[in-house]
C-alpha cells in the first residue's frame, strides 16, 4: 500500500521528468493546479476510496443554460443581475485587507460564528472597519463583524450571468504551450487507473484557464475599487474562485498570503518540495506564507528560497492566543482523552483496538468531528452502540460548536491519526499520541517523546504503552503563556 512518502516521490518524479514550470495556457502556469489535484487524488486512493471527496472541489459558480430560458425571462434576469452586480461594485469601499474565509473555519461564539484565524486578529486589533471578509462557500446567518461579510457565491452568480453574454461577442484567442503534455497524460493513465477523474486534458485546461480569465475580470474590478494592501487565504488551493483571486492579486502586485490552517509538513505536496518553480513564483500561488511554527516555516523555506519573491513568516496561531486572553482566569482540569478524527472511514478511525481503549480507559473520551466528516454524531453513536461501548464513556462534539482551546484545557492526552490539532495541542503543552503510520510520516519532525509520541497499533503491547502514556502525563503542565496576536495590517 502506498504511503504519503511514496505519493511525494511519485509527484516529484513527474515534476522532474517534464518542463512543468513552462506549461502555460492563456498566460497561466497550470502546473500548481495539476499537481495539487493529482496530490489529493493519490491521497484519496491511499484511503481506498474511489472518488475525490471534499478536498478537490470545482468552482461554486453554477452553469446556467441560456437556452432553457424564455427570451422574456432571460432579459429580465439579465437586467436584475446587471443592477445587482453594479450595486455591489458601487458599494465597495477601500480597505486595508481582504480575507477569503470559509464556514468550516468558523466556531460558535455566543450568538455568532467566529472565524478562528482571521476574526481573532480583527477583534484583537479593532480592525473591523479596515477589512472585508469574503466567504467563498456557505455563509452563516449571523457572523462576527457581519458588515464586513461578502457572499462570494452570490456575487459571482450575478457577475457570471452578465459576463457570459459579453464573452459571446469577444474574440477568443488561444495561447497554449504544453510541451510533452500528451506524454505526461499517457504516463499518468498507466500509473493511476482513475486519473480521468481529474479532468486535466489539454481541452480541460483550456476551459479552466478561460474560467480563471473570466473571474479575473471580476476580481480586477473588485480589487481596483477596494485597493487592499494584502489578500489573505486560509488555504488558497482546490477552489477555482480562489485560484483566480490569487492570480488577479499577483497581477495587480497586491500581497497574496496563505495563512496556515493545518499541518504543512514535508509530505504535504501543496506546501512542500516545489522543485521546479519560476523565479517569481507561479501566478496562481501566493507569494507569502504565514505559519504557526518553525517547522512549518522551514518546510516552506526549502523551496521558497529558490525564488526571488516567495517568503514565509512565523506569526503563531492567533486563535489560541485570543482564547487564552479571553480566559485569563483559566482553571486547569485535565480529565479527558481527546480523539480528533480525520477524513477516513469510520471503521478505520474506530477500529476494534481503539474501541477497546475507550471501553477500558480510566479517562472519559471526547471525540472531535472533523469539519468535513461525512458522518455525524448519530452515526458514531449507533456504530459504538453496535460495538457495546457505553455512551457514558465518551462524548462527541462538533468542531464548529466547541472551540479547540477550550477542549484542550480539559485534555489529559490528545489522540489522533494525523490531525493538525496536534500542532495546536503542542503549542498549549498538551501531549499527543499518533496512532497511525501516516501520522508518523507527516509529523516525524514533531515526534520528541515529550509532547508528541507515536504508538503502533499493530504492536502487541500497544494498549499497555497507551495506558502508560496516560499515567506518564498526569504531571504535564498546561501552557498558559500569553503571546501577542499578529496584526495583519502591520505585518
Amino acid at each position: 500500500m502506498n504511503t504519503h512518502l511514496l505519493i511525494k516521490q511519485k509527484i516529484l518524479f513527474l515534476e522532474q521528468s517534464f518542463d512543468v514550470d513552462k506549461w502555460n495556457v492563456n498566460g497561466i502556469h497550470i502546473w500548481p493546479y495539476i499537481r495539487i489535484k493529482l496530490y489529493f487524488l493519490l491521497l484519496t486512493n491511499l484511503n481506498d476510496e474511489d472518488k475525490i471527496k471534499c478536498q478537490e472541489q470545482s468552482s461554486v459558480v453554477k452553469r446556467r443554460s441560456f437556452y432553457v430560458l424564455k427570451k422574456v425571462q432571460l432579459v429580465f434576469s439579465l437586467i436584475i443581475c446587471f443592477f445587482k452586480n453594479e450595486l455591489f461594485f458601487f458599494r465597495l469601499m477601500p480597505k486595508k485587507v481582504i480575507f477569503f474565509g470559509s464556514h468550516i473555519h468558523r466556531v460558535k461564539h455566543k450568538e455568532y460564528y467566529f472565524n478562528r484565524f482571521f476574526d481573532s486578529m480583527v477583534d484583537s486589533h479593532n480592525l473591523q472597519d479596515l477589512v472585508y471578509m469574503v466567504e467563498h462557500q456557505k455563509v452563516y446567518d449571523v457572523n462576527f463583524n457581519q458588515k464586513a461579510i461578502i457572499s462570494l457565491v452570490q456575487k459571482l452568480k450575478d457577475f457570471t450571468m452578465i459576463q457570459k453574454l459579453k464573452d459571446r461577442f469577444k474574440k477568443k484567442n488561444l495561447d497554449v504551450y504544453l510541451e510533452d503534455y500528451n506524454v505526461f497524460l499517457e504516463l499518468l493513465s498507466k500509473e493511476i487507473p482513475n486519473v480521468q477523474s481529474l479532468s486535466i486534458s489539454e481541452n480541460d485546461m483550456i476551459r479552466w484557464t478561460k474560467k480563471i480569465k473570466t473571474l479575473d475580470v471580476f476580481y480586477t474590478r473588485m480589487f481596483s475599487k477596494v485597493k487592499p494592501e494584502k489578500i489573505i487565504f486560509p488555504g488558497y488551493y482546490a477552489w477555482d474562485n480562489l485560484y483566480a483571486a490569487v492570480f488577479t492579486a499577483n497581477k495587480l502586485k497586491i500581497r497574496t498570503i496563505d495563512f496556515q490552517h493545518g499541518p504543512q509538513t514535508n509530505v504535504h505536496m501543496v506546501f512542500s518540495s516545489w522543485t521546479k518553480i519560476p523565479d517569481r513564483g507561479y501566478g496562481i500561488m501566493p507569494t507569502e506564507y504565514w505559519t504557526w511554527d518553525e517547522n512549518s516555516k522551514i518546510n516552506i523555506d526549502k523551496w521558497a528560497q529558490k525564488t526571488s519573491n516567495v517568503i514565509s513568516k512565523i506569526v503563531g496561531q492567533p486563535y489560541l492566543e485570543y482564547w487564552k486572553q479571553k480566559n485569563k482566569d483559566l482553571v486547569e482540569e485535565k480529565k479527558i482523552v481527546l480523539y480528533s478524527l480525520q477524513l477516513m472511514p469510520l471503521t478505520q478511525m474506530l477500529s476494534d483496538i481503539i474501541i477497546a481503549l475507550i471501553i477500558n480507559s480510566p479517562k472519559h473520551w471526547k471525540i472531535r468531528l472533523h469539519p468535513r466528516n461525512e458522518f455525524d454524531k448519530r452515526d458514531i453513536e449507533e456504530y459504538l452502540d453496535s460495538k457495546g461501548v457505553k455512551r457514558s464513556s465518551y462524548s462527541i462534539h462538533d468542531s464548529k460548536e466547541c472551540p479547540l482551546p477550550e477542549v484542550l484545557t480539559t485534555t489529559h492526552l490528545h489522540v489522533t491519526a494525523f490531525s493538525g490539532c496536534l500542532i495546536e495541542a503542542k503549542m498549549m503543552g498538551i501531549p499527543s499520541v499518533i496512532i497511525n503510520r501516516v501520522g508518523k510520516e507527516i509529523y516525524k519532525d514533531y515526534i520528541d517523546n515529550e509532547l508528541v509520541f507515536y504508538l503502533n497499533q499493530d504492536e502487541i503491547d500497544f494498549k499497555d504503552n497507551f495506558y502508560k502514556l496516560i499515567e506518564k502525563n498526569d504531571m504535564t503542565i498546561l501552557v498558559i503563556a500569553r503571546n501577542s496576536i499578529v496584526n495583519p495590517i502591520l505585518t
